[in-house]
């Protein structure tokens, strides 16, 4: 054979090789693939009375591997002392042949504990998330109401509450906005793989179309998160502007008001706020409950002192909240009752009557002052934590809606918390 011929066989006798070993390595490698992709994973959610024990069983998986993998789990959580809680997730990872190979207990989207088999034994890990914290800012007109124009500017509803929550001492939402008036809000946003967490306030402004306008700013630390005004006032009035959501003021207070039943005139010392049957009523302020039972004409009524200077009455009630009697401590905004027409009542309302030191009055042309403000010892801070907010706010209303990462605007203003 000469030499070319030589030359010739090694090349053949190379490409016999090299394509013999590239179609054993790739059958191999689906081989493991399809093996790989054929692990069974089933994610189930906990229900009450549930033990992990009960899951891993009721999944098919054998006492023995179930007693393994929740022994190695208690090196990384005591599930015995914390125990779990339903609603919670867990997810049950099988070998080809059946075996459990993982088991993941998923506390939250952030917070999980696992553990896996391997060759060299169990390991078991916890796993968490960390969340990229965001500053967001969005701003909107309204048109039509509150709740609607925010979720067209892609707000979440429970945003929205927190937002008209923050202004509810100042502007009453179901009967004061106007199309045109405008609203700000900037807050903190936490992000990881899909999973949104919306934080505090940061600041929120609500402008009125007649040039009006009433700016929140959140101020506080992990203890309490407060809202004030531009001086360093409480935005949380002394009383609500209203207690409760209604359609309308069918009955303003007068000295000289004709009775649709008794047919006579007489004063009507108090407000009568017309509202569905059932409607909440709540408590305009802290304060005891001094009554709360059958009052003649009034129906069903609560009294509330607030006080040694004021004292709120709710009447005509179809129903007073269990628990609220004589002695009962309320919160500013706790409900008491819900409307009615109890006693002498045409329809459902509610008649709602302040005294200011035993007299009554006018509560709609009463002027509150705020609950508290800033302390000097925490002045400064204010000032600090205000000046952040007003960059955000400037940002907002020349640029527009934003989302920016918050270590990236870190050095462009002053930041605590």
């Amino acid at each position: 054979m000469n030499k070319k011929g030589v030359v010739f066989l090694i090349v053949g006798v190379f490409l016999v090789v090299f394509i013999t070993l590239y179609i054993f390595f790739k059958s191999s490698f689906k081989k493991e693939k399809k093996e790989i992709s054929s692990f069974q994973e089933i994610e189930g959610i906990i229900s009450p009375g549930d033990s992990l024990w009960s899951i891993l069983r009721s999944e098919g998986v054998s006492g023995r591997n179930a007693h393994n993998f929740l022994k190695n789990l208690r090196k990384v959580y005591d599930y015995k002392r914390k125990k779990i809680r339903p609603g919670e997730k867990y997810r049950v990872v099988f070998s080809t042949n059946g075996e459990i190979v993982k088991f993941e207990y998923i506390k939250s989207p952030l917070l999980s504990y696992v553990v896996k088999k391997t060759t060299w034994g169990y390991v078991s890990r916890k796993i968490k998330k960390k969340l990229k914290k965001y500053i967001c800012g969005r701003r909107g007109i309204i048109s039509g109401t509150l709740w609607h124009s925010m979720l067209k500017a892609d707000i979440d509803p429970e945003l929205i509450l927190d937002f008209s929550e923050v202004f509810s001492w100042q502007i009453d939402f179901l009967t004061e906005p106007r199309n045109g008036d405008k609203f700000y809000i900037v807050w903190e946003r936490y992000e990881n793989e899909g999973i949104i967490r919306d934080g505090r306030i940061i600041v929120a402004k609500y402008e009125k179309r007649n040039g009006r306008s009433y700016t929140a700013i959140g101020f506080g630390d992990e203890g309490g998160w407060e809202f004030y005004d531009v001086k360093g006032r409480s935005m949380r009035k002394q009383f609500l502007k209203a207690p409760l959501h209604y359609r309308r003021i069918s009955s303003y207070f007068s000295l000289r008001r004709f009775h649709p039943i008794l047919k006579i005139y007489r004063p009507h010392r108090g407000i009568d706020y017309a509202a569905p049957y059932g409607t909440p009523v709540s408590s305009v302020a802290d304060g005891v409950v001094i009554y709360a039972g059958w009052k003649g004409a009034a129906g069903k009524c609560v009294i509330i002192r607030h006080n040694s200077i004021y004292t709120t009455s709710y009447g005509h009630l179809s129903k007073i909240r269990r628990g609220i009697k004589k002695g009962v401590r309320v919160r500013q905004g706790d409900i008491i009752g819900y409307v009615g027409s109890t006693g002498l009542a045409t329809g459902p309302h509610l008649d709602f009557r302040i005294k200011k030191r035993g007299k009554f009055v006018n509560f709609l042309k009463l002027k509150f002052p705020s609950a508290k403000r800033i302390p000097k010892s925490k002045r400064k801070d204010f000032e600090t934590v205000k000046k952040r907010a007003f960059y955000f706010l400037g940002k907002l209303i020349s640029e527009g809606s934003f989302k920016v990462e918050f270590e990236n605007e870190k050095g462009k203003a002053d930041f605590l918390n």
